[in-house]
């Protein structure tokens, strides 16, 4: 696991700025945060199953169907292979899941839930770097942040937006129009939604434009330079000290 290491200069800002230090240890969190998700990102991959895989999930269905049916107790009888799934009760599905592997529809979303933390993650230093702006030495290093992960914004409120962008829509419930060099929405053409491009959280933005953030060490590194330049901004009282501990 990499662990992004700051150098907590002090104990106290000089002169007190109670809201600023909050903040800055907001941003130690996040930054922690986005290390956890990145692990686990990377120890649940989006790969691609294997024949011998597919074959092991589509039997482990089938004997869940079985044990459903028979937990719901309808007869194994010549008419069982006619049966619709939607003739087993919700209950006899849940109780036969309960004690099997989980379905095939589950197994790749963890990668998704990961790489969605630890964009917001991410997203949560720069909304600290926002808020320090107007501190001096701050405004540069928020400028290069932006300039280094230009699609995080776009890609943070697609997925919080999700249900206005899955219908074309941006945040003020405008159609989205087209713009951009790459994946503009045009009639016909699918909204991506959460897509994973290799390491990329990919989705489509609310100037129509396909935006991803590379889930990552190097992206990472990047939120912790900036958090770093942000800490070293401010004058500090008393010794100094290393996050995480």
């Amino acid at each position: 696991m990499f662990v992004p290491v700051l150098r907590i200069p002090g104990m106290s800002l000089m002169p007190a700025d109670p809201a600023a230090w909050t903040l800055l240890l907001h941003g130690e969190t996040q930054l922690t945060e986005a290390a956890v998700a990145l692990e686990l990102f990377l120890q649940n991959p989006k790969g691609k199953q294997t024949k011998e895989q597919w074959r092991a999930r589509v039997e482990n269905s089938r004997q869940v169907r079985e044990a459903a049916a028979h937990i719901a107790g309808l007869p194994d009888d010549r008419w069982a292979l006619r049966r619709s799934d939607a003739d087993i009760p919700i209950a006899a599905w849940e109780a036969a899941w309960a004690s099997a592997a989980p379905p095939m529809g589950t197994e790749r979303r963890p990668a998704f839930i990961f790489a969605r933390s630890f964009v917001f993650a991410i997203d949560g230093i720069a909304r600290v770097l926002m808020q320090l702006e107007n501190r001096p030495g701050v405004a540069q290093t928020l400028a290069d942040f932006r300039a280094a992960l230009p699609h995080l914004k776009g890609v943070r409120d697609s997925a919080h937006h999700d249900d206005q962008r899955i219908q074309g829509l941006d945040r003020k419930g405008n159609a989205i129009t087209p713009g951009g060099l790459h994946g503009v929405v045009q009639p016909g053409v699918a909204v991506i939604m959460s897509g994973l491009v290799n390491d990329a959280l990919t989705y489509t933005t609310e100037d129509g434009t396909q935006g991803q953030v590379r889930v990552c060490v190097d992206t990472l590194k990047v939120a912790q330079a900036a958090m770093q330049r942000a800490l070293d901004a401010f004058t500090w009282h008393g010794p100094a000290r290393i996050s995480p501990s």
